[in-house]
C-alpha cells in the first residue's frame, strides 16, 4: 500500500509540474534570444520577412537639403547592410518596403498619425501581426511580431513651426536610428553608447554589437 501511494504522489506532482509547465510554456516558440538591450519594460520584438528595399522622398519642399537626406539615408542603409542586415536602396516606391519622408511636422502627421510634437524621427508599422514568442533564458518570453512595411518620417519642425535641428547632420544618426526599428528594435537600448539609445546624437554614427545583434538574431531573410 505505501508503494502505490508513493506512486500515486508522484503521478500527481508530475501532473501538477507538467501542467505548470505547459502553462508557462507558449504554443509556438520562435527560436531563443541570446541577447536583450532593449529596456526591461519592453517585450515585443518585430522582423521583417521579406528582403528589405528602401526608398526615401523629401516633402513639403525646402525645408530639407534632398542631397543630405540622399546621402544620410545612403549611410545608414549601408551601415546596416556592413553589419549583416542586408538591404538595399531602390527609387521604386511601388517595390519598396520602408519609406523614409522627410519634412515639416504638419506633413508628416498625415503619413504617421502616431508622431508627437517634438519629435525629430518616428517609425510607423504598417499592419504588423503576431507570429509568436521568443524564448529568453529561462521560462522568458518575448512577444514576436512580423512587420514588412514601416514608414520612416524625419520631422524638420515641431507643430508651432519652430525648427528642431539648424544642423542637419543630427539627421543622420536618426535615419540610422529609425531603420533600426523596422528592422525589429522596439523601444530603445539602455547603453548610452548606441545608436539605437534614445537620445538623438550626432556623434553616433557607427552601429555597435549591442545595436546590431538586438535585431540580427532574429533575422529572417
Amino acid at each position: 500500500m505505501k508503494i502505490k501511494r508513493k506512486i500515486l504522489i508522484v503521478a500527481v506532482l508530475l501532473t501538477v509540474f507538467t501542467t505548470a509547465i505547459s502553462a508557462v510554456v507558449p504554443e509556438t516558440v520562435l527560436g531563443e534570444l541570446s541577447y536583450w538591450y532593449a529596456e526591461s519594460s519592453r517585450n515585443d520584438i518585430y522582423r521583417m520577412k521579406v528582403y528589405p528595399k528602401v526608398a526615401w522622398q523629401v516633402m513639403s519642399g525646402g525645408t530639407f537639403s534632398q542631397s543630405n537626406i540622399d546621402s544620410y539615408t545612403e549611410y545608414a542603409v549601408e551601415e546596416w547592410s556592413g553589419n549583416g542586415m542586408t538591404m538595399s536602396e531602390t527609387s521604386n516606391f511601388g517595390e519598396a518596403n520602408i519609406y523614409v519622408y522627410a519634412g515639416t511636422y504638419n506633413a508628416m502627421k498625415v503619413i504617421d498619425p502616431e508622431i508627437k510634437n517634438g519629435d525629430a524621427g518616428h517609425t510607423y508599422r504598417v499592419h504588423p501581426y503576431g507570429e509568436g514568442k521568443w524564448q529568453y533564458g529561462w521560462y522568458s518570453y518575448k512577444d514576436g511580431y512580423v512587420c514588412n512595411t514601416s514608414k520612416i518620417v524625419i520631422l524638420w519642425d515641431d507643430e508651432s513651426g519652430n525648427t528642431l535641428y539648424t544642423n542637419q547632420v543630427i539627421y543622420k544618426n536618426i535615419i540610422l536610428h529609425e531603420i533600426g526599428h523596422t528592422l525589429g528594435w522596439d523601444g530603445h537600448s539602455t547603453n548610452t553608447g548606441d545608436v539605437m539609445h534614445t537620445e538623438a546624437n550626432s556623434s553616433k554614427l557607427t552601429l555597435t554589437n549591442r545595436d546590431v545583434n538586438h535585431v540580427k538574431q532574429i533575422k529572417a531573410y
